[in-house]
């Protein structure tokens, strides 16, 4: 590991409220009592997922909202938050968009609703939408539900075939959208039960085929219910088939519940994975092996961003809870490069999670906070010096 810490950092807030300890003050609370308080209604936030688009500039951003109001854009050079006004069109139910952001050839943003509710309300939630508009904020419109009282968690698109993909929670389904002709097809559980068991989103490959996680509740030395494995997933469009592999990120013979955090094509013919223990590891797909390529921080877990810039240089985020630190990797050198703390030294405060990372085209990293236990979490902005 090498240290390199020419870096300029700054938080930006879209709603400023403290909380003071989560877990003092919410104690107990359901989605009905987060939604029947005016302050946690319209006032908690988290930046769920990020996305730069260059067709319009602009930094786009999902969120998780109780009031519905979970799709806004932020602009660069005025520093400026626009709603882009997701509530009126949508239902009460979709208070999120978890890791469902993407830009296609055809010239629309496509997203995907998540959820905050619990089973009690299952039946009158209608479920997860895809939903599309185009960069600047136009013509939002709602696609479809593709799997009835599921919502969705994360998307992936496969431009050439013009295909979205994605996982569901509650129950774990996994799904394909046909852009071009509005048909959605449910492809199968991908969960026990017991646990989550999907990626934190799926990853189309150059072949593609759709790669993410199941889980299952057989594990070595244990009985069902005792344990759980975290397994690859692959599904290849050509046979319409998918493949359930007996193994996780620790390869065959042994279990595996290193959850997948996030996962990229490194455009190198290889996938690479973020898992939840803060190890990074390489995928080829061709042959369905892993590879571990280490940890940048040892004492911290959370690998939960992974992003390339345009020469193809990887960065990523570790932390959980405590701080997050921002990482460059070196694909030939296999060398883990310590970019520093994301912290904002005028207001004091670092990031406790970055749960989603993206790059402008001139290199600058945008990351969206989740989980902080003590306010409103920010959308943090990191230039790197040369």
């Amino acid at each position: 590991m090498t240290m390199d810490r020419k870096m300029e950092i700054r938080a930006h807030v879209l709603v400023d409220l403290e909380f003071g300890n989560f877990f003092d003050r919410f104690n107990g609370w359901t989605y009905s009592d987060f939604k029947a308080d005016k302050d946690t209604l319209h006032n908690w936030v988290e930046f769920t997922t990020v996305m730069y688009c260059p067709a319009d500039g602009l930094i786009h951003c999902g969120l998780g909202r109780f009031d519905n109001d979970i799709l806004y854009t932020f602009d660069r050079k005025s520093q400026i938050f626009t709603s882009l006004k997701y509530q009126e069109i949508g239902e009460q139910f979709d208070v999120k968009v978890h890791r469902s952001l993407v830009y296609n050839s055809d010239g629309y943003i496509y997203g995907a609703t998540a959820l905050l509710h619990d089973i009690n309300d299952n039946m009158r939630a209608p479920g997860g939408k895809i939903f599309r508009y185009r960069p600047g904020g136009h013509d939002l419109e709602i696609l479809g539900i593709p799997v009835p009282h599921s919502y969705i968690q994360s998307i992936a698109l496969d431009e050439k075939r013009q295909m979205l993909y994605g996982f569901t929670f509650m129950p774990e389904r996994f799904f394909s959208y046909n852009i071009g002709t509005g048909e959605s097809r449910d492809l199968g559980l991908i969960g026990s039960c017991l646990f989550i068991g999907q990626s934190h989103q799926p990853c189309v490959d150059d072949t593609g085929c759709v790669w993410g996680t199941w889980g299952s509740y057989y594990s070595h030395g244990r009985l069902p219910t005792e344990g759980h494995a975290v397994n690859l997933l692959k599904y290849d469009p050509e046979t319409d088939a998918v493949t359930y592999f007996p193994y996780g990120l620790l390869g065959p013979g042994r279990t595996s519940q290193d959850m997948v955090d996030d996962i990229i094509n490194g455009k190198d013919g290889y996938l690479y994975i973020g898992g939840r223990s803060g190890y990074l590891y390489r995928l080829d797909p061709s042959r369905a092996e892993v590879e571990c390529l280490g940890k940048p921080f040892f004492h911290q877990r959370r690998l939960s961003s992974l992003v390339l810039d345009k020469r193809g240089v990887m960065y990523g985020t570790l932390g959980d809870r405590d701080c997050t630190r921002l990482f460059r990797y070196d694909r030939e050198a296999k060398r883990f490069t310590e970019l520093g703390v994301v912290y904002d030294a005028q207001k004091r405060q670092p990031a406790e999670k970055i749960h989603s990372l993206t790059i402008t085209d001139d290199g600058v990293l945008f990351g969206g906070e989740i989980d902080n236990l003590h306010r409103c979490s920010f959308l943090w902005e990191c230039w790197l010096r040369d």
